[in-house]
């Protein structure tokens, strides 16, 4: 019987930190994709899984570069081979492979409308000729009814779901053979996140597409991938067929992976105590009646619409707060009106019993200091030509209003506080793991000695190892420092073991409101049981 050829071969892949061969990302890897087929790949942060599949496309990330590696692509009667090393990609970029990045944020530009966007890469790709039809017809294929009102939008306009959808789009413009897609779901809630991976199986069809998809989640894997690669510390440490490694996995690594996907993501860390703050009558937040709005323009028109309707909850001091919901559901709308981030809203708001005003620049400095954010992205918190010290010192003049001898000192504390060393302070952001830039994002935060902290989807674009430890620094931060935690997140079982009370936002109001354990095993709402559903719970066992 004769072997099938594959559609992509890679081989000896290396891919070295820039000026130190000796530290390698990625240590002579290989894989064969054969077409029509589904490639997953797992590891945690820094395994080299991303390198891996950016060097596919002829990419290396800033900071790295190729030692070795090549990269061969059948055709139906030739092949194309390429040295990493010295060759060009763009003849294959776009036409016979397509990048979903996991951030749509880093894609696409704010001051464009995704049309304008779309329209220039289909232009590079078939022409700008057909350029229009093909970029309404692909907008459609991913799940736009009216395509041409989305194309006169622009990115901010779009929830999450929305958004990662147009980065599917681009990568579809040009009718690749291969799609990668580089934790492309990861940034989603979980009912959106089964939308998109239906979507995508249904396009795989469609377009007769090869799959390439990268993931902490092996979860997403199972869904949409038929072999696996399982990476760690730059080698691959397992290869084969997806059913059967997760049914029999030979290395240790592959087991633990395994067990977080059996067990959960916050296998082996304890549950916070569902209990109410003992002793504590007297709320540290309190929402009532709030309103919040949003500008958007549609059919040449400018319209105000109404986000958060009639929003009302309170916090108590050192109690920690789950707010749960899909994208689009006004939960960030409602952290960004708190923080005085988002200006258009109204409502009785108070915060360490003092009404809480409209803005953050018309609010006294101590009110700033006692309320803070620790942001989904951390690459959005720091300045990349700052270093990690540098980024705090800068709050900490503002803040603490420490001198440039003190600075030093404070800096290694609050580094030390969340789990990193001295030496994290003189490396920039992209010098870092993703774990290490939440913490560092998280000590950063803490400048000042807030009260009560926001932690707006801090674990979303983690691996399992690395979103148990972020969420076992908060847990301990909240004990050591009787901190009041607002935790905001699309995943409920990572609420549910983190907070004493849960709120769920559903298009702007909140559908329910109580105890973690009510909510979790007793859901009033049919929204409440699908998001339980969604997230792999049993709603009759934690």
């Amino acid at each position: 019987m004769a072997v099938e050829t594959p559609l992509l071969s890679a081989a000896e892949i290396c891919i070295t930190v820039a000026g130190d061969d000796a530290v390698r990302v990625v240590q002579n890897a290989g894989l064969q994709l054969r077409r029509g087929g589904s490639l997953g790949i797992a590891g945690e942060s820094g395994s080299g899984k991303t390198a891996l599949v950016h060097a596919l496309l002829g990419y290396a990330r800033e900071g790295l570069e190729f030692a070795d590696g090549r990269i061969a692509i059948w055709t139906r009667d030739a092949v194309v081979d390429l040295q990493l090393t010295k060759d060009d990609f763009r003849v294959v970029r776009g036409s016979r492979l397509a990048l979903v990045p996991q951030a749509a944020s880093s894609v696409l530009d704010p001051i464009m409308t995704v049309g304008h966007q779309l329209h220039e890469v289909a232009a590079a790709v078939i022409g700008p000729d057909s350029a229009d039809d093909r970029v309404l017809a692909t907008l459609a294929e991913v799940g736009f009814e009216h395509p041409e009102e989305i194309i006169k939008r622009y990115a901010h306009q779009l929830s999450g779901g929305q958004r990662q959808r147009i980065n599917l789009c681009l990568a579809l413009l040009g009718r690749p053979e291969i799609l990668i897609l580089d934790e492309a779901t990861t940034d989603l809630d979980a009912i959106t996140q089964r939308r998109v991976l239906e979507m995508i199986k249904r396009l795989k069809v469609d377009h007769d597409l090869t799959l390439v998809a990268v993931s902490h989640d092996l979860r997403v894997l199972a869904e949409i991938c038929e072999d696996l690669i399982i990476m760690r510390d730059g080698h691959i440490v397992e290869h084969g067929d997806l059913r059967e490694l997760l049914d029999a996995p030979k290395h240790d690594y592959t087991a633990s992976l395994v067990q977080r996907f059996r067990v959960g993501p916050l296998a082996g860390v304890e549950p916070t105590d569902h209990r109410t703050v003992a002793g504590e009558t007297s709320p540290i937040l309190e929402v009532h009646h709030m309103r919040a709005t949003h500008r958007t323009q549609r059919g040449g028109r400018t319209r105000t619409v109404e986000v958060l309707h009639e929003v009302s909850l309170e916090a108590l001091r050192g109690e920690s707060i789950g707010i749960v919901g899909e994208s689009g559901s006004g939960k960030t709308t409602f952290a960004r009106s708190l923080l005085g981030i988002h200006p258009n809203w109204s409502g009785d708001v108070r915060f360490n019993g003092a009404p809480l005003v409209g803005t953050a620049r018309r609010r006294p400095l101590q009110v700033r200091k006692s309320l803070q954010i620790v942001l989904q992205n951390p690459d959005t918190t720091f300045n990349p030509r700052l270093t990690i010290g540098q980024s705090i010192a800068h709050r900490l003049q503002n803040f603490e209003g420490l001198s440039r001898g003190e600075l030093r000192p404070r800096i290694r504390q609050l580094l030390n506080e969340v789990g990193l060393q001295e030496t994290h302070a003189d490396r920039y952001s992209a010098e870092l793991s993703g774990g290490q830039r939440q913490r560092a994002s998280i000590a950063r935060s803490l400048v000042g000695d807030p009260d009560l902290l926001v932690c707006d989807e801090v674990v979303s674009g983690l691996d399992v190892e690395s979103q148990a430890r972020v969420i076992q620094l908060l847990s301990r931060l909240r004990s050591e420092r009787g901190l009041t935690l607002l935790f905001i997140s699309h995943d409920i079982s990572v609420v549910a073991a983190l907070t004493q009370r849960i709120a769920v936002f559903h298009q702007g109001s909140i559908v329910e409101w109580g105890p973690t354990e009510q909510v979790i095993e007793n859901p009033a709402s049919a929204y409440t049981r699908e998001l339980v559903n969604a997230a792999y719970i049993s709603v009759s066992k934690k």
